[in-house]
């Protein structure tokens, strides 16, 4: 359309942050992110429901999203720097590092690439990892696999 921004650069949409719960950055399906005000929920989660990094994106990347056709996935770290990268698609374009810690890159949720084992998770819940141990059950059960070629 002539004129549109697009939904990355609307603040509460696409991006948005918060020095008391989360930093966060969308990507899919614009006007559904937008009608979601996908990156503030994340924050609003964390604030006003008391909800963890991990199940505040959850619940709008594997819940909310989905229930009016929303697909993609965010980047969110909170501010004692825990990063989650959930998505609802087939693969994201990811990745996390922490100063002196490891460096890993993703697409599929069973590729896992950079220094560290690979533990098969796509999104990574915790200080920088791609670890499955600090991610809800239910959410992990929901991501999708990747598919042959």
């Amino acid at each position: 359309l002539p004129g549109r921004v697009g939904d990355s650069p609307l603040i509460g949409a696409g991006c948005y942050a918060d020095n008391q719960s989360v930093a966060v950055s969308c990507t899919g399906s614009g006007e559904m992110f937008i009608r979601l005000l996908a990156a503030y929920d994340v924050s609003a989660l964390m604030r006003y429901r008391g909800l963890p990094l991990a199940e505040a994106c959850a619940q709008v990347v594997m819940e909310k999203l989905p229930a009016i056709n929303g697909r993609g996935g965010l980047i969110a770290v909170d501010a004692k720097g825990r990063v989650c990268l959930p998505f609802n698609t087939e693969g994201m374009y990811r990745g996390s590092a922490h100063a002196g810690g490891p460096r890993r890159t993703a697409i599929y949720r069973d590729d896992v690439q950079g220094s560290g084992d690979r533990t098969g998770i796509s999104p990574a819940c915790g200080r920088g990892e791609f670890s499955s141990s600090r991610c809800p059950t239910a959410f992990m059960k929901q991501l999708p696999k990747r598919r042959p070629a």
